[in-house]
């Protein structure tokens, strides 16, 4: 059984849902922010095939959660979007694996941006055979837009009333993945530039990170910060972060006199107790017991000093 939806969705509005594209008129107001989405699906042979295509028109600073369930691919026409730490520019476009859950964050303007996906193996494969690994995020560039937009805007609001439609469907979704992949130049996994992100904020902040604040501040799931930091550090990120944290709370209570419960606030720890139990378990010796020790060797560096300027002296 073959179904086909059209659907319009205005910003924090109403959704609504055809079976014709008369509901994409008339057009939104110059202005408005919306969502036009054109969806069909077939279930033929005992599997499931869906294909998707969409239109965002975004407000500005709108973070859009991105539910992946199949390969999307999304494409910037109009403003700026991040996608984890990688901004997105006009004419750029993001490759999104199902492993690779992803969140997008407009910037201090609006965007515009088209977007398909499909679990049709066939188009799937098409996009493996030409190097876009299952487990990354592939950026690529388009100078010359135009025609690309132009399949968008067929598949979107042009769909055929008396054709095939899985045929249709499928051949504009073969269309724009020959079109994209034909002209991106270059590839550039946006892993490495995350993990460059993630590794500032938290080196920035002396570990007083936790691993849901990285990943809300990078747009990923908790899941693909772990995949990420065991693939290129082979550590988890709560045990990266530790090693920052308890790294500099050692610095300070061996070179500063600030009191330990303000090393340890210093460190992201709100309560003394806690940070004193972590910081025993890791260095095998309290706080307390470290500070006495390193103040302990400072006064008999000191007395050697002294005692050694008086042998010259005398």
């Amino acid at each position: 059984m073959d179904r086909v939806e059209y659907i319009r969705h205005f910003f924090q509005g109403e959704r609504k849902v055809s079976l014709g594209t008369d509901i994409f008129w008339p057009k939104p107001d110059l202005g408005e922010f919306y969502q036009d989405v054109f969806t069909f699906s077939s279930m033929e042979d005992g599997e499931y095939t869906v294909y998707t295509v969409g239109k965002h028109v975004c407000p500005k600073g709108n973070d859009l959660t991105v539910s992946m369930q199949r390969w999307m691919v999304f494409f910037i026409v109009s403003g700026s979007i991040w996608c984890g730490a990688q901004q997105l520019e006009v004419g750029d476009f993001v490759v999104v694996p199902t492993s690779c859950p992803q969140g997008f964050m407009t910037k201090s303007e609006h965007v515009k941006f088209y977007w398909f996906t499909t679990n049709d193996a066939g188009h799937i494969g098409a996009m493996l055979r030409r190097g876009y690994l299952e487990k990354e995020l592939i950026l690529g560039h388009i100078e010359s837009m135009q025609p690309l937009v132009e399949i968008f805007e067929e598949m979107i609001y042009k769909f055929p009333t008396q054709c095939d439609a899985r045929t249709y469907a499928a051949g504009n979704i073969s269309r724009m993945i020959s079109f994209i992949t034909s002209v991106s130049a270059q590839k550039q996994k946006i892993s490495d530039q995350l993990l460059r992100r993630c590794l500032s904020l938290i080196d920035g902040t002396h570990g007083a990170v936790t691993v849901d604040i990285l990943a809300k501040k990078c747009f990923v799931s908790r899941r693909y910060l772990y995949t990420l930091f065991k693939e290129y550090k082979n550590i988890s990120p709560v045990k990266y972060i530790l090693n920052v944290r308890m790294m500099y709370a050692d610095r300070l209570l061996t070179n500063t006199d600030y009191s330990i419960s303000k090393i340890a606030e210093f460190v992201g720890y709100a309560n003394y107790s806690h940070f004193t139990r972590a910081y025993t378990k890791y260095f095998s010796m309290s706080p307390t017991q470290r500070r006495k020790q390193t103040r302990k060797t400072t006064y008999m560096d000191e007395a050697l000093e002294e005692t050694n300027t008086h042998t010259l002296e005398g």
